[in-house]
């Protein structure tokens, strides 16, 4: 199962294609079953990355990652295909970096169907999130 990882030199960096590059490593880490998915999808991905890099992710209810607040930045027309949800935590000081715990899309203004989830996110039970329930 691939864990998503991302340092946070790459969202440091000045270079102009930090959110290419961060695209690139999470399709790159990817499941062979979900890289057609994303690859579908690397426009929006790389405008929901631009919002994570601006510190612009909106709250995901109570979902919680290791005590860390669970963020999500999304991208696309909700309901549409090609439409990105990435659900992630930033680290602190002592676990710095950004780690994406989700990938999904939206299926409604609060609803959420996710693609690929690391199992090691606990508070998210399923692939399907509600923030008007969670």
């Amino acid at each position: 199962m691939a864990i998503f990882k991302l340092k946070r030199e790459i969202f440091d960096s000045e270079n102009e294609d930090a959110g290419d590059r961060i695209c690139e490593i999470i399709i790159d880490g990817a499941k062979a079953n979900l890289r057609k998915w994303m690859n579908s999808r690397k426009r929006d991905m790389g405008q929901a990355v631009g919002k994570i890099e601006k510190n612009d992710g909106k709250p995901t209810g109570d979902h919680a990652y290791h005590g860390l607040p669970v963020r999500h930045a999304s991208a696309g027309v909700s309901g549409r295909t090609g439409n990105i949800s990435l659900f992630y935590v930033v680290g602190t000081s002592q676990t710095a970096g950004v780690r994406i715990l989700g990938i999904g899309e939206h299926t409604s203004s609060t609803k959420y169907k996710l693609a690929w989830k690391d199992h090691a996110w606990k508070s998210c039970a399923g692939m399907l999130i509600d923030l008007k329930k969670d």
